[in-house]
């Protein structure tokens, strides 16, 4: 298994974390929708956004640690495999929620830019998310070829990672994580009262 001698992965170590804020906003400030399952679907995407940037940082930071320079790096690659896979699927989950508070007749109004991005990346990543969860039945049916990986697999150029037939982008990954933490930190801080979060 070759391991990479690379890494294009951009940091998300900056962003914070946004669930606290809604909770508080809408433990204290009544903040939130007041729409019942529209704030569920809030609070779901905040907190699955949250955990897909820990998911992301956590892989990122493994990858640095396999690269030529380190000491251990099988240990550190394999570590990264694990938190990379829990990262597409929880992101697959944030785009699901997204989708559910867009689609909701007393949703507040989106970023319709970001939005269109991110949905075009849901459809490149939904194919991987489904073999990272299916992966099981591709074997047994033999649908996983000599040559490819039967677990997320990062490029020797650390700039994508495969698993059966399908490629996702890191740096793609990244920048729909960075995408949804923006549209995340407007609904944490959004109250209905002050109406939609951007027109456009």
């Amino acid at each position: 298994m070759p391991l990479p001698t690379e890494l294009h992965m951009p940091s998300l170590a900056q962003l914070p974390q946004n669930r606290e804020t809604l909770m508080l906003s809408i433990a204290i400030c009544r903040g939130g929708p007041r729409d019942d399952i529209l704030r569920r679907h809030f609070v779901n995407l905040v907190r699955l956004v949250d955990l897909s940037v820990t998911e992301y940082e956590a892989a990122r930071t493994r990858l640095e640690a396999s690269l030529p320079h380190a000491d251990n790096r099988l240990g550190a690659y394999l570590s990264a495999v694990d938190h990379l896979e829990l990262c597409v699927i929880t992101v697959r989950r944030a785009l699901n929620a997204l989708a559910c508070v867009v689609h909701h007749q007393e949703a507040p109004a989106i970023d319709r830019q970001a939005h269109r991005a991110l949905k075009a990346f849901g459809g490149q990543l939904q194919h991987t998310r489904n073999a990272v969860v299916h992966i099981e039945n591709e074997i047994s049916r033999g649908d996983v070829r000599q040559g490819e990986a039967h677990a997320l697999a990062v490029s020797a150029d650390g700039r994508t990672a495969s698993i059966a037939r399908y490629t996702l982008s890191l740096e793609g990954l990244g920048t729909a994580i960075g995408r949804l933490h923006e549209l995340a930190r407007r609904l944490a801080e959004y109250r209905e009262a002050d109406g939609g979060l951007q027109r456009g």
